[in-house]
């Protein structure tokens, strides 16, 4: 055992100053690299924990991991329960990159029902975090000081709670955060844990021994709920190291002894010369089909990973988009009825209300018949992710995204610098256009609608609003300022067609 530990660290060193070792392709099939290699090739005689190859925990179970870029993750089961993992570093700095991410996993139908997030860090305000379609639930470090949060995103169709009692919060030693759920009358645990690497007021040594108590208590308590148990996180713990690092010995077999195992085999945090794993799934659960993927991405430098559960659960339902059709065959026909139109019925009459009101109807009538609501299924690849994404920027994004998946795979200095170069481009123009579309949405918000002149912009957005005005005296009004402008210049500057 001592002597193949040695061989894997030596040929590690040897490898330490070659960036290609720890790129993606070659982590994949370097057994060196592989936890489940590392724990069926042990010999246990000299171990803490075991005393029989037999009682190998992994020998007889079905745990895949293995790397993948987003277009070629496996596709969700119907009965599939999909857990994404991932240690953020500052959701503030990257939620857009998080929300791109999941974006770019919805393109290919995979949705995770929970997201748990470690190192959240600290954050003005969660109502700025908020995903659509999920519930958010987070700690954060009381004393304020930078690092460390968790934090889940539950499915909101999902009936969960927070789970307080299990919930254990010491800065700078161990924070959690696990979540109950219901899911088709079944329940489950779910938590998402961060082990800071050090505490400033204690030795490594008395900082490790302080998180064993803590964790091997909350191990004991989940045993004894008789509850499927799925725990998430940055432990900080390198499992590659289990035949000679005393701490992550200790640690498996701390795992082992309450039922517990740890289903991630590759390194998670790559450099150009280093490659570690440490962001661990654990789990208690019986007759365990797992199927974990390790996504190669840039956003952290930690990679994401989902974690694929079988098991009875409703799906998402299908999303659909609604909008009008704003096609220029449509505008033309538009116009031209407008132009036929005398509107007899609204100069005949001499109550101002009631020629409003036969305009309105009239103008209305026309407007849902030449531009109807259409109704698609909603295709994450061209439509907004927010109201301030434009046809460009969802461009920018796939470029982005592929200029990630080539970075993480390469790992090569150019292709990170790149990748980053435009990232940070890409967040910019993000930032000036969602400023841009709230500075125009507190701008059109401001004006006072009662003004004849403001009539038009407030009639003619998606949605009509009817807005009675006494200021309206005269209906030849409504023609001067609105009926023949309409006629003379191009709608699309009042309608606004979304983006294909």
């Amino acid at each position: 055992m001592r002597g193949y530990s040695q061989t894997i660290f030596r040929t590690m060193a040897s490898q330490h100053f070659n960036p290609n070792v720890f790129n993606i392709n070659n982590l994949s099939t370097d057994p060196n690299f592989d936890f489940f290699n590392s724990i069926n090739s042990t010999s246990y005689e000299n171990t803490s924990f075991f005393s029989d190859h037999n009682l190998n925990p992994y020998s007889d179970l079905a745990i895949e991991c293995s790397y993948s870029s987003i277009p070629n993750c496996p596709a969700l089961n119907k009965n599939d329960f999909l857990i994404f993992t991932f240690n953020i570093q500052s959701i503030n700095a990257k939620f857009a990159e998080l929300k791109d991410l999941l974006h770019e996993l919805g393109t290919h139908d995979i949705i995770p029902d929970v997201i748990c997030l470690q190192e959240l860090w600290q954050f003005p305000n969660e109502a700025l975090f908020k995903i659509n379609g999920y519930k958010f639930f987070y700690k954060l470090r009381k004393s304020k000081s930078q690092g460390g949060g968790v934090g889940i995103y539950i499915r909101e169709d999902l009936d969960c709670i927070v789970h307080e009692g299990l919930s254990i919060f010491h800065d700078h030693i161990l924070e959690t955060i696990f979540i109950e759920l219901n899911v088709n009358n079944s329940k489950y645990i779910v938590g998402s844990i961060y082990r800071p690497p050090n505490h400033r007021n204690l030795s490594l040594t008395e900082h490790f021994a302080n998180f064993s108590e803590l964790f091997s208590n909350l191990l004991s308590d989940l045993s004894s709920l008789d509850t499927p148990s799925f725990i998430y996180g940055d432990l900080n713990i390198d499992v590659l190291k289990y035949s000679n690092c005393p701490r992550a010995t200790e640690y498996i077999d701390l795992l082992f002894s309450y039922g517990f195992l740890q289903l991630i085999a590759k390194p998670t945090r790559c450099t150009n010369s280093s490659a570690t794993l440490i962001d661990h799934c654990l789990t208690n659960a019986n007759n365990l089909t797992s199927n974990s993927v390790i996504l190669t991405t840039n956003v952290s430098d930690h990679f994401p990973i989902l974690h694929y559960i079988t098991g009875p659960q409703k799906r998402i339902p299908v999303k659909y988009v609604t909008f009008r059709d704003f096609s220029v065959e449509n505008m033309n026909k538009f116009k031209t009825t407008l132009a036929g139109l005398t509107w007899d019925s609204v100069y005949s009459s001499n109550d101002t209300q009631s020629s409003y009101d036969n305009f309105a109807d009239i103008f209305l009538t026309l407007y849902n018949l030449h531009f109807p609501l259409v109704q698609k299924k909603f295709n994450t690849k061209f439509h907004k992710i927010d109201p301030w994404f434009t046809a460009g920027l969802l461009v920018s994004r796939r470029v982005k995204i592929n200029l990630d998946k080539i970075a993480a795979a390469s790992r090569s200095n150019s292709d990170i610098i790149k990748y980053k170069k435009y990232r940070n481009l890409y967040n910019l123009l993000v930032r000036k256009a969602k400023q841009l579309y709230f500075n125009k949405q507190l701008l059109q918000n401001q004006s006072n609608m009662k003004k004849p002149g403001n009539f038009c912009d407030v009639l003619l957005i998606e949605k009509i609003k009817i807005i009675q005005t006494q200021s309206l005296v005269f209906f030849p009004i409504i023609h001067f300022f609105l009926i023949q402008p309409l006629l003379q210049i191009n709608l699309t500057n009042f309608f606004q067609p979304p983006q294909p």
